[in-house]
């Protein structure tokens, strides 16, 4: 486990690039260019994130299967439309025999691949990093999303849609409140208050999922694989 303090400090500090990441975001929002800084900034946080995965794989290499630290060892991530035959595959080219010497840390390996419920983001994650090598900065796009609101006062009720993907026709209410057809706007009431919102994201380009929102779920998962695979290889 001789890397487990890099990885802890890898995550600390990926946890203080993202605050810096959330504030250039905020104004990248605001004005019409994305702040080259937030580019980079976003570049090495992903790297940080998968160095953390393939430090955890090295120590597996060296602790379970003696493998030397020269050996080039990367974390095994397959992709989604894949199945435990490509990962085998993967494990054969990176970790040889793991499945002999800790059927454990196996088994846990191949739960976090894209494939299974709740590491689809893994899938996204491990093609932008390995785009990182052949360009400098990830594209991203901004988007505007339109939505309208209508939120009940007194009952806490409220409702959005996106006013290009639903069409009223007549007889419907919202929040109490008649729709109408021609507008599609719930008319006055006055109970409800109804809003405009335009909703402003960057999207990693080729992706179409949201910067900020993948990134955390990037970090939060990555500091969760690390510490259960470390606590596996240290019983």
């Amino acid at each position: 486990m001789t890397r487990y303090k890099q990885v802890q400090n890898l995550i600390k500090n990926s946890k203080k690039k993202l605050t810096s990441i959330e504030d250039l975001y905020n104004k990248s929002l605001k004005g019409k260019d994305i702040d080259p800084d937030l580019q980079i900034e976003i570049k090495n946080l992903l790297e940080n994130l998968r160095s953390c995965l393939d430090y955890v794989a090295r120590d597996i290499a060296s602790d379970v299967l003696s493998l030397s630290d020269e050996s080039k060892v990367y974390f095994p991530i397959v992709s989604p439309d894949k199945d435990k035959s490509s990962f085998e595959g993967a494990i054969s080219r990176n970790l040889p025999r793991l499945e002999v010497k800790n059927i454990a840390i196996f088994n846990l390996l191949e739960s976090y691949q894209p494939y299974k419920e709740g590491y689809d983001w893994l899938g996204k994650f491990a093609d932008i990093t390995s785009k990182l090598k052949h360009m400098e900065l990830i594209p991203q796009k901004k988007t505007e999303q339109t939505r309208i609101s209508s939120e009940n006062n007194t009952s806490s009720s409220k409702v959005s849609w996106d006013p290009n993907s639903v069409k009223f026709g007549n007889g419907v209410y919202i929040n109490q409140a008649y729709v109408n057809p021609t507008t599609q706007l719930p008319v006055r009431h006055p109970n409800n208050v109804v809003r405009k919102e335009i909703w402003v994201s960057f999207l990693f380009d080729g992706h179409d999922v949201s910067v900020l929102p993948f990134l955390k779920q990037c970090l939060n998962g990555v500091e969760k694989i690390t510490e259960t695979l470390y606590k596996s290889l240290d019983n």
